[in-house]
């Protein structure tokens, strides 16, 4: 993400919202300080990441980036449940737990 963060700033260049968002983390992240000034540049690669939840246990997502044909430089990142195991606790993590599991997308429809 922090190399892809960093493509992204090229086509924000002159955003005052953008450069206000990256002078914040600067000053309120180690870590982003630490990547940042590395000058890392990455284009998006979907990617599989697991995460350890304390208590759920583990969470397996795939993060897949949608650009929009008619809005040059629209797109959206989002990150998909990659097993029914994990779709079926994503109602705990948003406090609602009544609410019926969804159920990820197969194989054919990624």
């Amino acid at each position: 993400m922090p190399k892809q963060y960093r493509a992204g700033a090229d086509r924000h260049t002159g955003d005052p919202a953008f450069e206000c968002l990256t002078a914040d983390l600067y000053r309120k992240s180690e870590e982003f300080r630490m990547w940042w000034d590395t000058h890392d540049v990455t284009d998006f690669r979907p990617a599989r990441r697991t995460f350890d939840h304390p208590r759920l246990g583990r969470l397996t997502f795939d993060y897949v980036k949608l650009a929009a044909v008619d809005a040059p430089g629209v797109t959206l990142v989002s990150c998909l449940p990659s097993d029914d195991e994990t779709a079926a606790k994503l109602p705990e993590l948003s406090g609602c737990a009544e609410c019926p599991p969804t159920s990820s997308p197969g194989p054919g429809d990624r």
